[in-house]
């Protein structure tokens, strides 16, 4: 009886531990829970409004930079050209040397043209061109070199006369510069008839110099930044491809790596430059198309997580109109979320140490109760066998208790009571015994 009464008492300890302390611990972590529930809100609520902020200023920079340097500069030079391609065709199916002196003149007004609008571009486009879509007349400034006999064979030339409209090539390395670089095409209109092809040859470099004034690095790392992808219309024939980024590394890196004609001829040999000098791995490659496949599939304006280059960013898709250009504002997660990530992990920390810790105070109170329990009992238990066997008539011996408290006091009574008791027995015997 008393062995189970003491185990009753060491589980009610226990009991009465796991109440007071696991209620305390459990609004703990259910208020450090709800402080990180805010401070995430809290930084996501940032994270959104630096990139809605960063991806408006972004995609106005890139927008007006393309205004400035090509659209704008196509436009005014499509009036002027317009009139000079006119005269030519009227006086290029005249015989005579008037007519051929005429030609001439006009001829000379497009080279002027072209040059004058190179140089006032000098440091963001390349080269400047106009062809004319009959003839063979073509206008280049600076002179085209010997690597392509006649420029109509030019992609952007191709695209802008069969569409009517303005067209981008993908990147390619431009021979005379020996940049990366790409070319928009722009009709100059005659009703509906393409009179010629404005073409204006960009430098990569440029744009990838706007990203890298407008990134903020933390620790080596990019915080914050945007980078410039090209979504072609046929991926069997043109690889999509960052057209900028603020690590000039990637510049003009294709996102899938499995493309044919988006160098061209020198499509094996920027592949190789790329897997050689960037050492990609297989995880890098898997990340670079999956990647793109959601930017690609990203609505504009909506937001996105991807991994890319090792780093997790959540994103922010635009599309530039008229142009197969997308604009990504990219936001560094591992760096913009991190006070969340450390305060989760310290309440992970103490969600185990508070396991942990009751864990031990309860192994250490039962450990306790029993010890304390086994010397208050013990004793008890002792009492109650000598007490029965008094019961059966052995008055040997004596009681006893080693602790000085009431129940030593009962436990010399009922000595006292035994050895009155003995006495009597003693007593009843000689008496017994005399008759």
């Amino acid at each position: 009886m008393k062995g189970k009464l003491k185990r009753q008492i060491t589980l009610i300890v226990i009991l009465f531990i796991l109440l007071s302390s696991v209620p305390v611990g459990i609004f703990s972590l259910m208020q450090m829970n709800k402080d990180k529930s805010i401070l995430t809100e809290s930084a996501e609520t940032t994270v959104k409004g630096t990139l809605d902020s960063m991806s408006e200023g972004f995609s106005g920079a890139i927008k007006s930079w393309l205004e400035n340097i090509a659209l704008v500069p196509a436009q005014t030079m499509e009036e002027k050209a317009k009139y000079a391609l006119q005269k030519i065709d009227v006086f290029s199916q005249m015989s005579g040397k008037s007519a051929q002196a005429q030609v001439q003149k006009y001829s000379d007004q497009l080279n002027k043209l072209v040059e004058d609008y190179r140089k006032v571009l000098e440091g963001s486009v390349s080269q400047v061109a106009i062809v004319k879509t009959t003839g063979g007349y073509s206008f280049v400034y600076p002179p085209r070199s010997e690597y392509v006999s006649d420029i109509r064979t030019e992609p952007w030339y191709e695209e802008a006369l069969n569409n009517a409209t303005i067209t981008f090539s993908p990147p390619f390395l431009n021979p005379d510069t020996g940049e990366l670089e790409v070319a928009m095409g722009y009709p100059i209109m005659e009703g509906n008839n393409v009179l010629g092809v404005i073409g204006i040859y960009m430098s990569l470099d440029q744009i990838a110099h706007i990203s890298e004034l407008s990134a903020v690095k933390k620790d080596d790392k990019y915080s914050s930044f945007f980078f410039l992808v090209y979504i072609p219309d046929d991926e069997n024939t043109k690889a999509p491809v960052i057209l900028a980024y603020p690590d000039k590394r990637y510049v003009g890196l294709p996102l899938n790596l499995d493309f044919l004609k988006a160098y061209r001829d020198r499509s094996r040999e920027m592949k190789a430059k790329y897997e050689k000098e960037l050492k990609l791995t297989e995880t890098d490659k898997q990340q670079m198309k999956q990647a793109y496949d959601t930017i690609k599939s990203t609505p504009d304006g909506s937001v996105a997580d991807i991994s890319l280059f090792g780093h997790n960013l959540r994103i922010k898709v635009h599309s530039i109109p008229g142009t197969p250009w997308k604009i990504v504002s990219a936001i560094n997660r591992d760096i913009w979320l991190q006070p969340v990530q450390e305060i989760s992990a310290s309440i992970n920390r103490t969600r185990n140490f508070f396991v942990i810790f009751v864990i031990i105070l309860i192994v250490i109170a039962a450990a306790l109760s029993y010890i304390m329990l086994s010397k208050i009992f013990d004793p008890l238990i002792e009492l109650e066998r000598k007490i029965l066997r008094m019961g059966q008539g052995d008055l040997r011996e004596d009681l006893d208790y080693p602790y000085n408290n009431d129940i030593k006091l009962i436990v010399n009574a009922v000595n006292e009571m035994k050895n009155n008791l003995k006495n009597t027995i003693e007593i009843l015997r000689h008496q017994k015994r005399s008759d």
